[in-house]
């Protein structure tokens, strides 16, 4: 009897402690656990925040310096800003029929505020970071305007991206003047307002499009003539010697009316009978005279003692 009362308290004590122990659990263990997990995900998440905060004023410096490159902080204003300078920018390149827009513009929100980050409230969810503002312009000029045109667009700080821009010719024909077609982007961020009103930029050059409007390249091409090269004259031609090789004395001969030389020429066989004073015009040697085995020419001036047999080559000097 006394061992059944025992064990009935043993029993007793050890479903207490075990209801004890579920309680204890339930009533601390796990809030404990989850409340050590939500302080430990908060302490990660502010240290993250506190490392992201370190680099604020190097990131609001660089949206203020980009903010001095914007065109002001309301959209009626940014708007009135950009249609003012692209005409300015027409006029000052002289440009006519100029006609400028804009476009609604498009907001850019933060990508975490869509992913709805607990840092970010209902208010910052809604509020753009910054606002694009497209605006176009129209024109027409001669080659060179349209192209200053563009090269001062390029040059505008305020123009945050050239979106696009067409150059054709007003008339297939003369080519002269051409229609001009450009469309740019400016950024402006509400929450910063830039230090001075923004103005048309000067170019630091014009060697560049004046480069380029140099060469239209809706014109063909002048045709340069080909250099003349200063040429001297090409020598005279050297003339042919004279062929006195080629005349032999055959024949001398006194008769009654007086005497005669007859000569041979080589190259073709034929004979030639002269009397003093004939010319072998060939040779230009006249004969003054012959007797006996010889004969005289005068060539060149000199008079020329040839003998029967020899040709006028193997002549040599009368002597005086």
């Amino acid at each position: 009897m006394k061992n059944r009362k025992i064990i009935m308290v043993s029993v007793c004590v050890v479903i207490a402690c075990i209801f004890t122990l579920l309680i204890y659990q339930r009533v601390y263990v796990t809030p404990s656990s989850e409340l050590r997990q939500q302080i430990s995900s908060l302490s990660n998440a502010i240290d993250a925040t506190s490392k992201r905060l370190k680099d604020q004023w190097r990131v609001e410096k660089q949206l203020k310096t980009f903010a001095d490159t914007t065109l002001g902080t309301r959209e009626d204003q940014v708007r009135a800003r950009l249609r003012s300078l692209l005409a300015q920018l027409a006029k000052r390149c002289e440009l006519t029929q100029v006609v400028v827009n804009d476009s609604s513009p498009v907001l850019l929100t933060n990508p975490a505020a869509k992913l709805r980050v607990s840092e970010f409230d209902r208010k910052a969810r809604s509020r753009p970071d910054a606002v694009i503002v497209k605006g176009d312009l129209s024109a027409v000029g001669s080659y060179e305007q349209v192209n200053h045109a563009l090269a001062l667009l390029q040059a505008q700080p305020w123009i945050h991206s050239f979106n696009s821009y067409q150059i054709k010719p007003e008339s297939t024909k003369d080519r002269i003047l051409f229609e001009l077609h450009a469309q740019v982007s400016t950024i402006y961020l509400p929450d910063f307002m830039p230090v001075e009103q923004a103005h048309l930029a000067e170019l630091d050059s014009d060697k560049a499009w004046l480069a380029l409007a140099a060469t239209n390249l809706f014109t063909k091409p002048k045709v340069v003539p080909p250099v003349q090269v200063a040429q001297n004259p090409p020598p005279p031609p050297t003339p042919a010697p004279i062929p006195y090789h080629d005349w032999r004395v055959t024949g001398i001969a006194n008769g009654r009316a007086g005497v005669r030389i007859v000569l041979v020429k080589l190259s073709t066989g034929k004979g030639l009978s002269v009397s003093p004073g004939d010319l072998v015009a060939e040779v230009k040697a006249t004969l003054v005279s012959g007797s006996g085995e010889s004969a005289i020419f005068e060539i060149e001036g000199k008079d020329w003692i040839v003998n029967m047999g020899q040709t006028l080559a193997q002549r040599r000097p009368l002597k005086g």
